[in-house]
């Protein structure tokens, strides 16, 4: 007989884990590994076939990452014609060339 109080569905049985301490599901792979198919293998930019040097880039597009002309998955933001002016002259100040489209 149960407590006053207390639903009698909640009780469990006394071999059970505590909610807290039961397994998680497991994710199949979801690729990416090697000899997956799609992965891109060096500059995450969109249309570079460089090879990634930091941070998933290539040294070029590493810059215009962190000057914010394109995210991290590779793609232009929105305000990039006006962010495309600036860096043009900041690489002129630096002495930089480059070959921004």
């Amino acid at each position: 007989m149960s407590k006053p109080g207390t639903p009698a569905d909640s009780k469990k049985p006394a071999g059970a884990p505590p909610a807290e301490h039961a397994p998680k599901p497991q994710m199949a792979p979801s690729g990416g590994g090697k000899g997956s198919v799609g992965a891109k293998v060096g500059c995450h930019a969109t249309t570079c076939k460089e090879k990634d040097t930091r941070f998933n880039f290539c040294e070029e597009h590493f810059r215009q990452f962190k000057f914010g002309l394109i995210t991290k998955t590779g793609e232009r933001v929105l305000d990039f014609e006006r962010k495309l002016e600036h860096y043009q002259l900041w690489l002129k100040s630096q002495g930089i060339r480059s070959n921004v489209a």
